[in-house]
């Protein structure tokens, strides 16, 4: 029999330059009570763990837990889920509900207020009141708010990109963990990568780098796909970045810009009208119109055709 001192063991992982910035990130924003890049680490390890029949929903599980702890530690409060504490107080209210319910078998129409009946009432209302607070979807929302706080700035598309894009990649972890989703290692593998994206994206710092790469681009003529497709990354990472470029092409009265984002879609969707009781109204500030007014002069034709489809 193999004993432990004598058995091979596998190599330690090697973690790619991506997944060494991912656990960085993590680490300088987790706490003692949630490791976040310890359950990044963690999920990682046991999917290279190809012995393992059960490795994928095991990993899932870590991810889960990393997306749903997030918005706490970046709240800075430990918000508890509900799930539990519901079920027991439907079946108080159920429970009491029931007892009333015995001295008035033909309905409750005409009938009196009674203290199980009173007490129910009660319950009812603290359940109500328990359910007007944010749900997990809201709070990763207001999580990735507080992270950019220049985020209602960005395309009105990218926000809800963003705002969707954490929820909808928690909704699939949660289906590897529970075993409804066939344990498809190339898919799951996709998911990993989506989330160490979307990650570094919201806890990497911001720094000056963003900013001096954008000038870079910006000032070299070269438009191919790949250059564009950098710069859009750039921009839509953070709502400061979004309105550097803007300020930016648009100080510099930059046509060259101009397919590229109508193509994007980023005139398409100008921001909505807010209506004042007193029948008013606000326009909220929109930057590709801003730009738009600066180059009007040089395209007008394609300005015009533009904003007449606003």
């Amino acid at each position: 029999m193999q004993t432990i001192e004598n058995r091979n063991v596998s190599e330690p992982r090697v973690l790619t330059p991506r997944e060494r910035d991912v656990s960085d990130a993590l680490r300088s924003n987790e706490t003692e009570k949630y490791p976040l890049s310890q359950w990044y680490l963690g999920a990682l390890y046991v999917l290279d763990n190809h012995y393992n029949p059960d490795r994928i929903a095991q990993a899932a599980h870590s991810l889960r837990e990393l997306i749903e702890k997030l918005p706490s530690v970046i709240h800075g409060t430990d918000a508890q889920s509900n799930t539990s504490r519901f079920h027991n107080m439907r079946n108080n209210i159920n429970n009491l509900i029931s007892k009333s319910k015995k001295r008035c078998p033909e309905g409750w129409k005409g009938g009196q207020i009674d203290k199980n009946l009173a007490k129910a009432l009660i319950e009812i209302e603290k359940y109500i009141e328990l359910n007007k607070q944010p749900n997990r979807r809201e709070r990763i929302q207001q999580a990735i708010a507080t992270i950019d706080p220049m985020v209602d700035r960005l395309d009105s598309k990218i926000q809800e990109a963003k705002r969707s894009q954490l929820f909808n990649l928690w909704e699939r972890l949660e289906g590897f963990a529970h075993h409804k989703i066939d344990p498809d290692a190339v898919e799951f593998n996709e998911c990993v990568e989506e989330l160490g994206h979307i990650v570094f994206d919201l806890l990497a710092p911001i720094t000056t780098q963003d900013q001096q790469e954008i000038q870079t681009i910006l000032s070299n003529p070269d438009r191919s796909e790949s250059v564009v497709e950098r710069m859009f990354s750039l921009i839509e990472r953070r709502g400061a970045s979004f309105v550097f470029f803007f300020t930016q092409i648009s100080e510099r009265a930059d046509v060259t810009w101009l397919p590229f984002l109508k193509k994007k879609g980023y005139f398409a969707r100008p921001p909505n009208v807010h209506l004042n009781d007193d029948g008013s109204a606000i326009f909220p500030f929109w930057w590709p119109i801003r730009y738009l007014a600066k180059i009007s002069n040089h395209v007008p034709d394609e300005v015009i055709e533009i904003v007449s489809k606003l």
